[in-house]
């Protein structure tokens, strides 16, 4: 009877099969494996054995730690923490209405995570926006205070991080009209200027009297000389509109929807008219000046003959309304006009008989309230804010002939220490804007005051005698 061989058994055993002769069997399941091996194959056998094992654990471990042991792909090492570092660079500086930013680019402070990156804004002022690629832009397009927004970026892994920027004041662009000297011929020309910057209107010799803005739109009254006479015209967007045909000028513009409302005079003797839509119409109760619009109602102020005597007066949408007289005057003309809710308010002066000229404004057609009472002085515009009204004008009591000057609720500033004007006015908030000129030597540069801070428009010989402000 054959004699069964002795038999090494390594790892599972499933199922015993009697191996003939000398050889060696393997056999392999799903569920495991088994050797058998004769005994004289024995020893070499397994120390083949151990070091094959040996090897395939090596290299499982190595495959364990650099991949996934359930799929075995490899993956990447974890990125960095998403970082989002804030900069002073980053905040929005002060700007005027309407002025477009300088691009400002927040994805140099981003680092780490797992791009691409994607960037939201919260709390920016209206008009400006931030790009999905971090580009901070656009225009103010309302008026505001300083104040901080938030800035966010987010990775393709959905993590995020915000820092907070700080932005600037968002001011009214400042809008003058006038006129400076070239120096040659002509002799001056009319222009204006947006926030310090000049736009010519004319080639020819001009000047530019009173300036409107109406949403994106500037109108400016003046006049131009077509080279045999002055002619009143008005500039919208710097496109000329001529008045009339002969010689004539225009002092004041307002204007709602799509009317236009001028007023001038026209002919050798400077007749006082108004205009329509180009339309002119000469009154003959008096001398129209400063114009006011509010809804349909059109305001002129201006002064009538009442029995050889100048005096004050308004009209409103082409009736005359008298203004009470100080019971003092010789006569009284009126400067400037406003309009606040059914108020009106009206500026002008008035001479008390010793050559000394009062300045004062009206309301509602009351006893003027006088602003000095003190040497000579004058009124030259109004603006109402609330309960509180803004007088522009001149002090001719320091010495010199004029200085540039306000009241608010009848208390005096002087805004120069040398020879100056004050010609125009406007109010925003509590921000007061007086536009006029200053003396250095023979030589007059335009100017304007903010709260009392003079900012010059030129550096020339110029005068400015209109302002308007940009607010929406």
């Amino acid at each position: 009877m054959e004699t069964e061989p002795e038999i090494f058994q390594f790892g599972r055993v499933f199922a015993l099969q009697k191996l003939p002769g000398n050889s060696a069997k393997q056999n392999c399941s799903k569920s495991g494996f088994f050797i058998f091996l004769k005994k004289e194959y024995c020893m070499k056998s397994i120390f083949k054995f151990l070091g094959i094992i040996a090897f395939v654990a090596v290299i499982g471990f190595t495959m364990g730690a650099c991949g996934d042991s359930s799929s075995g792909s490899p993956t990447n090492p974890p990125p960095d923490e998403l970082e989002f570092a804030d900069s002073a660079a980053f905040d929005i500086p002060a700007y005027t209405i309407g002025t477009t930013i300088t691009n400002i680019d927040v994805s140099s402070g981003v680092s780490g995570g797992t791009p691409p990156y994607a960037y939201s804004a919260t709390g920016l002022p209206a008009g400006i926006s931030i790009s999905s690629t971090g580009i901070i832009s656009g225009a103010p397009a309302s008026l505001g205070p300083a104040g901080t927004a938030t800035i966010t970026v987010a990775d393709s892994d959905a993590a995020s991080k915000s820092i907070t920027i700080a932005y600037g004041i968002i001011s009214p662009s400042v809008y003058a009209a006038g006129y400076y000297f070239t120096g040659g011929t002509p002799t001056y020309i009319a222009c204006y200027w947006k926030d310090g910057v000049k736009t010519d209107l004319s080639t020819d010799l001009s000047s530019a009297n009173a300036i409107t803005v109406v949403g994106s739109d500037v109108y400016i009254a003046g006049w131009y000389d077509n080279g045999t006479t002055s002619i009143a015209c008005y500039w919208k967007n710097g496109e000329k509109t001529d008045l009339s045909t002969v010689r004539s000028e225009a002092y004041a513009i307002a204007v709602v929807g799509s009317n236009v409302y001028v007023t001038g005079a026209y002919t050798v003797s400077y007749t006082a008219c108004y205009w329509v839509n180009k339309t002119q119409t000469v009154p003959t109760d008096g001398e129209p000046y400063a114009i006011a619009v509010d809804g349909s109602n059109v305001y002129f102020a201006g002064s009538y003959n009442n029995g050889g005597t100048t005096e004050a007066c308004y009209w409103k949408d082409g009736t005359l309304i008298p203004l009470p007289q100080p019971s003092s005057s010789v006569s009284t003309y009126t400067t400037a006009i406003a309009i606040v809710g059914s108020d009106v308010y009206v500026a002008g002066n008035y001479d008390d008989g010793t050559t000394t000229y009062i300045p004062c404004y009206w309301v509602n057609g009351t006893t003027p309230t006088d602003l000095s009472t003190v040497g000579t002085m004058d009124a030259t515009a109004i603006a109402v804010v609330g309960s509180d009204v803004y007088v522009a004008g001149n002090d001719q009591t320091t010495g010199l002939s004029s200085i540039a000057c306000y009241w608010k609720n009848g208390t005096k500033t002087n805004l120069s220490t040398v020879l100056s004007e004050a010609l125009a006015i406007a109010v925003d908030g509590s921000d007061v804007y007086i536009v006029g000129r200053y003396w250095v030597g023979s030589s007059t540069i335009a100017c304007y005051w903010k709260n009392g801070i003079k900012t010059d428009l030129s550096d020339d010989n110029a005068r400015a005698s209109g302002i308007a402000l940009m607010v929406e």
